[in-house]
């Protein structure tokens, strides 16, 4: 699922120390702004006016466009490592820049179109990047040495690139009109996992004193959820600041491989056959967390593993239990993510589907990956 988001603010462009003089049209009252909406994608709302993000903007004279000539673009908005801080402003009714001063936000400076040139405008969200965030006109923005794993709050987006703009241009919603900014995750996020089994093993049977289980009856019940080996500091690059350009990250060689624990339950939790829908098993060992944010890569090696520990239940004649001792399946998530090349790739939510097979030892492993909100993974064990 994509998430667009059309930032609006009320900013006017201060001239930078070092850069060479750019006129602006304050005199003209041509304020710079930022439209928010998030589009998820078959409805807007707003960007979140809790959320602050940090801004770039480069500055090219006419004449010169940012495909061709960017190394000579001028730095506009933007400090030395991280931008410019952009938070809501609520008695405007506008996104402006913002300064924290005590325990609040509060309005900065504003920011004005230039009189003559273009601007070309970077965006990265939220703002607690900080200096680990930087953005140059030769490479974009660059984010360096992020542990996901250490920031299991920060939803990490960037915007797309939106190049050669002389004033504000888009409207919604009944906001001012301004520069339309669209916003894209760039980790992947663990949301859920779904259980069934192929068919009724249990032949109608639930265990209760009208249904008591007998010799036939198969019961299974997963104890255990984990991903394994999972590197989570990597750095993220765009390789050229072009429109479309998407980034990638690149695992850190010296990343840790952080083990996880998504459910565990010792006593097992039944899973029931259904025609139609699933027993969907919400996380209980993530420190109260219902997600797990993961650094998308591509998998070299098996050492990163998704790892589901159950018991297949047997009975004896008289209905107790004949085998209860528990089974661990595994696969590499360099295996679970072959169909896209072995990759995780940014802007995804997973949730995963297993099904249990008794009519076969073999596990099915079959990654179907989708943008954010949809991607499902099936399994069958």
């Amino acid at each position: 699922m994509r998430v667009d988001a059309y930032i609006l603010g009320t900013l006017a462009l201060a001239i930078l120390s070092g850069c060479a003089k750019i006129e602006q049209r304050e005199a003209e009252a041509v304020q710079l702004s930022w439209q928010v909406i998030q589009d998820v994608p078959t409805k807007a709302s707003a960007y979140n006016t809790s959320d602050t993000f940090l801004s770039w903007a480069w500055y090219l004279p006419d004449g010169k466009s940012w495909s061709k000539n960017n190394k000579d673009a001028e730095r506009y908005i933007g400090g030395e490592t991280f931008g410019v801080t952009i938070g809501y402003v609520s008695s405007k009714h506008a996104w402006k820049n913002v300064v924290w001063v005590g325990t609040n936000w509060k309005e900065g400076v504003s920011y004005y179109w230039p009189k003559a040139g273009r601007l070309s405008f970077f965006a990265a969200s939220p703002s607690s990047l900080g200096s680990a965030v930087s953005c140059t006109a030769e490479d974009g923005i660059k984010i360096t040495d992020w542990d996901v794993n250490e920031h299991q709050d920060t939803d990490i987006m960037v915007a797309d690139l939106i190049t050669d703009q002389s004033g504000n241009t888009s409207s919604t919603g009944g906001w001012l009109t301004g520069v339309p900014t669209v916003f894209r995750h760039k980790l992947s996020m663990l949301v859920g996992f779904n259980f069934n089994t192929f068919k009724d093993y249990e032949h109608g049977h639930d265990g209760s004193s009208e249904k008591k289980y007998t010799q036939s009856d198969i019961t299974y019940l997963v104890t255990k959820i984990e991903i394994t080996g999972y590197p989570q500091k990597g750095t993220f690059i765009v390789n050229a600041p072009a429109a479309g350009s998407i980034g990638q990250w690149n695992v850190a060689a010296s990343s840790p491989k952080y083990n996880y624990t998504w459910y565990n339950n010792d006593s097992g939790l039944r899973i029931p056959y259904q025609s139609s829908g699933s027993t969907a098993i919400a996380a209980n060992s993530l420190g109260g967390k219902t997600y797990l944010y993961l650094l998308p890569q591509q998998f070299t090696s098996e050492d990163a593993k998704l790892k589901i520990t159950y018991i297949k239940r047997t009975y004896k004649e008289d209905g107790s239990v004949d085998n209860n001792a528990p089974t661990t399946a595994e696969v590499s998530l360099k295996d679970l993510f072959a169909a896209s090349g072995n990759r995780l790739v940014m802007n995804r939510k997973i949730t995963v589907n297993i099904t249990f097979n008794n009519d076969s030892n073999l596990i099915f492993w079959a990654p179907d990956q989708s943008e954010w909100g949809s991607g499902e993974f099936d399994i069958y064990v």
